[in-house]
């Protein structure tokens, strides 16, 4: 997605933010080391549990960043975490909602 898809994105859904969210690691690595793939994917799975436990479904301006130090790699990655909620799902929900209130309410009526 990019800048331009934003208007249309704002259109069809319901943006809620939820947080900043980050996750960071430090490794030692040497001229051997091939697992920083992995490790990576570890970051950003912290990144999805982290973005989960808010209720959020997406992270929006995700960015990763790592320092050498010596033998040392110092990994972060950052975002923000978001809700996005389909427009027209979320308003049939409260539609559908309504009109279960309106039938609970005439049926009480009836009677």
């Amino acid at each position: 997605m990019t800048c331009d898809d934003w208007p249309q994105l704002k259109e069809n859904f319901e943006i809620l933010f939820g947080a900043s969210v980050s996750a960071r690691s430090v490794k030692i690595i040497n001229e051997k080391t091939t697992e920083r793939d992995t490790w990576w994917q570890e970051l950003r799975k912290e990144m999805e549990k982290n973005a989960l436990f808010l209720d959020c479904t997406h992270i929006m301006g995700y960015l990763e960043i790592n320092y050498f130090y010596e033998n040392l790699m110092i990994m972060s990655a950052y975002g923000t975490a978001i809700k996005l909620r389909n427009r027209k799902s979320s308003q049939n929900h409260v539609n559908q909602a309504f009109n279960e209130l309106q039938k609970t309410m005439s049926n009480k009526n009836i009677q």
